[in-house]
């Protein structure tokens, strides 16, 4: 039985896993649109490689599938403490109700050890531990390899299926899910894309293989079996549909002990390290079969394996077996009854196999491209990973911290600016403002994951270029998190409030327009910062919700904190306290509650709280001036198309208080709003689908429609500026030469009631990584 695989334990561990190990690539060309995406979980590099016809759906399926694997992790972990297992394991003797994800695989594991008569075995984790497999490694005396030995007992393990209970019969007992989890971790995930009409795809993970279907124009997905002696020479291909490959070796994780080299797959039933004999690949339908009948067959040796799988009826499997006589040193078996999907590609021959023993010049260079990626991971740790998956209603790049698997992240964001204003207002008369561009912000985050539960995340802004002339340095996010489970976890320090789309998701290239909009800056104050805490989570069927008390706004004017309070042309933004020294007199509360579905999302948030924050009236009397914002919005994108819209409302009770406060005269048009409005609808088509199906490039035109007033109603005895009652007009187009990369162009036509608008002409250039 395998164990976990151990971290680090070589330096080009990683590498071997995914390179070294099962080399799998398209069978040929593919006009389909491509999306590759990884992530480290399980201790190991996650590919997914998925084919179809729409980017936004194919990304939302991998990240659901990330999902599915990261679930599992948190349920069959040996490495965590806090993993569901290691609960079961502390509860050794006792009748433990577990998760239906964890009784499956228990399930399958006991499946296995009765048919192997053992040579598959999960109580191995006594042995694991005797021989160290998660440290050094070391050889245990007879008496501590004796006291292991009689814990190992998988087939009196008693399930309970309709209680849904695990009972290790004897204390010191436990499981140690190395050598199958992988497999049900791939099945999940391979499940999650199918339902989400994913139709081919292929899965890598720490070298066990998944196919959904075959690549566009081949019958099958191509898997390359490396020698075991030497991982970076195949050996012999195989054909690969609705099936996963497992491969099970010594050579790949043997651990160094003194003069000998210790196989960190162990037999169970003799206690002693597995015979070194090459390598035992197996086919199956499932990857959780494949898992534990890969290590069960290494572990018979290759004659009890061939039996094996001859009387199996629904596996096949490849031997590689150390042979001086055969060409390479490797005598190729192919075993098993075929399945006609798995039917071979490759040949054991030499003449067949000449191709796979030299390489071509471009699989040289591919093969040497993904080996240098690995060993710059390997020295920047996880820092150097990619941004693209969004977590928790952040951005992708915002999420990174919540990717690796300990240890630092580095992810960012930026966006130029070019404006050129019209030379005349909207009712003709001429207005000088000179063009400007400006590198709006430079964005870093950094985030620290101090365990799987502790994870640290922050956001340091560089506004305007240089502190030396009108930029500033913020921190615009800085919290921890508590991940106790998916569905709720705390939350605590400098957090965004979750409101509307910008708030949380304000890296350029998730969103369209050269400028983010309007209704998302002065209804919702976008990018709005404020110290907090509170909850958070998400379900499996789509549902998630964030909750938190914050610091609330300052309506009343501080020129020390530059707070200019509530305003009539901007609104609540001027109010916002940003965490700097913020009052914290009076709190708000803010939350959202989302539903998403494949490439669709609906969700509403709001938040309410007073903004007199102690300060009184010029009479000295106290005030509460209760502020409200509530938003409602719908998103789709998917099949090339991007569509967005959101209304919003908010409130402001006492507006005549703060009105005194900020010195605005009875009578003045420049009083704050005691209701403000706002909504937009904008839609967007990438339309080189139309003329390049399956290209990375997007180009996508789109046209925006927003209306806003901060001043739909003012307080008794004040006036409404008729230039805050506002209509703007955005079209322009959006290039994405890479997902984080964009350049967009737009012309703007900005109208008011006073007719006093200023159409706009915009270019930007935005990155996140």
């Amino acid at each position: 039985m395998s164990s976990p695989r151990r971290r680090f334990a070589c330096p080009l561990l990683p590498s071997m896993a995914l390179l070294l190990g099962l080399l799998a690539s398209p069978a040929a060309a593919t006009t389909s649109l491509t999306v590759e995406r990884e992530r480290v979980l399980m201790g190991t590099r996650c590919t997914l490689l998925l084919q179809g016809e729409d980017r936004e759906a194919l990304d939302a399926a991998a990240t659901a599938a990330f999902d599915a694997i990261a679930r599992c992790e948190d349920e069959s972990s040996n490495w965590r403490d806090d993993s569901e297992l290691a609960r079961v394991n502390a509860a050794a003797g006792k009748v433990t109700p577990v998760s239906p994800g964890l009784f499956a695989i228990l399930a399958s594991a006991h499946k296995w050890a009765e048919r192997t008569a053992g040579a598959f075995d999960a109580t191995v984790e006594s042995l694991t531990r005797a021989y160290d497999l998660r440290g050094a490694g070391r050889l245990p005396d007879a008496a501590t390899l004796a006291a292991a030995r009689v814990l190992v007992a998988g087939r009196t393990v008693e399930l309970d299926a309709a209680a849904r209970t695990v009972r290790l019969p004897r204390a010191g007992m436990a499981f140690d899910l190395g050598g199958i989890a992988k497999g049900e971790a791939l099945d999940r995930a391979v499940d999650v894309l199918r339902s989400r009409g994913v139709k081919s795809a292929l899965l890598n993970l720490g070298g066990q293989v998944s196919a959904l279907g075959a690549p566009a124009g081949a019958a099958a997905w191509s898997v390359t079996l490396a020698d075991p002696r030497d991982r970076a020479r195949g050996v012999t291909t195989i054909a690969l549909k609705d099936a996963s490959v497992s491969t099970s070796a010594a050579s790949e994780h043997a651990l160094p002990v003194g003069d000998t080299m210790l196989n960190h797959i162990l037999d169970p039933r003799t206690g002693l390290p597995a015979a070194d004999w090459g390598a035992a690949a197996v086919i199956a339908a499932r990857g959780v079969d494949a898992d534990a009948a890969s290590t069960a067959l290494y572990v018979m040796g290759p004659d009890a394996a061939r039996a094996f799988v001859r009387d199996a009826g629904d596996l096949e499997a490849v031997l590689l077996v150390d042979d001086a006589a055969a060409a390479g040193g490797v005598r190729i078996e192919r075993v098993g009854p075929a399945v006609a999907m798995l039917a071979a590609v490759g040949a054991a021959d030499p003449a067949a196999s000449s191709s796979l023993a030299a390489p071509s010049n471009d699989e040289l260079a591919r093969r040497i491209e993904v080996l240098s990626g690995e060993l710059d991971d390997l020295k920047l740790g996880e820092v150097a990973a990619p941004a693209s998956t969004s977590r928790y209603g952040l951005g992708p790049a915002a999420s990174k911290v919540y990717g690796v698997k300990q240890g630092v992240s580095l992810g960012g964001y930026g966006e130029m600016l070019y404006e050129n204003f019209a030379a005349e207002r909207e009712d003709g008369v001429t207005q000088f403002t000179p063009d400007q561009i400006d590198f709006l912000r430079a964005i870093v985050y950094v985030g620290y994951k101090f365990s799987d539960r502790i994870v640290f995340n922050s956001e340091l802004e560089f506004e305007h270029a240089t502190t030396g002339k009108r930029g500033s340095v913020s921190v615009e996010l800085a919290y921890l998190d508590y991940l106790a489970k998916p569905a709720i976890n705390l939350r605590a320090g400098m957090v965004l409030p979750p409101m509307g789309f910008v708030n949380e998701l304000h890296e350029p290239p998730t969103y369209l327009g050269a400028r983010r909009p309007e209704v998302e800056q002065r209804i919702i104050p976008s990018t709005w910062r404020a110290n907090g805490l509170g909850v958070f989570g998400e379900t499996e069927s789509g549902l998630s919700y964030r909750a938190y008390v914050v610091e609330s706004f300052r309506g009343v004017a501080n020129a020390g904190q530059s707070i200019r309070g509530f305003t009539a042309a901007d609104g609540v933004r001027e109010a916002r306290q940003s965490g700097s020294f913020a009052r914290a007199e009076q709190w708000g509360l803010t939350g959202m509650l989302e539903y998403r579905r494949g490439g669709a999302r609906a969700g509403i948030s709001g938040f309410t709280g007073g903004a007199a924050q102690g300060d009184t009236t010029a009479a000295g009397d106290s005030f509460t001036g209760r502020t409200q914002i509530m938003e409602a919005h719908g998103e789709y994108r998917g099949r090339g198309l991007s569509l967005r819209a959101l209304y919003a409302y908010g409130s402001i009770d006492e507006a005549e208080r703060f009105n005194e406060r900020n010195a605005v005269a009875p009578g003045s048009n420049a009083s704050v709003g005691t209701r403000q409005f706002g909504w937009y609808a904008e839609a967007g088509y990438d339309v080189l689908r139309l003329f390049a199906p399956g290209s990375e490039w997007n180009v996508t035109p789109y046209v925006r429609y927003e209306r806003y007033d901060t001043q739909d109603e003012v307080p008794a005895g004040y006036a409404a500026n008729p230039a805050n009652d506002r209509t703007l007009v955005t079209a322009g187009a959006a290039l994405y030469p890479h997902p984080q990369v964009v350049l967009k162009a737009d012309q703007q036509w900005r109208m008011n009631e006073a007719e006093t608008g200023q159409n706009q002409f915009n270019v930007a250039l935005g990155y996140l990584f």
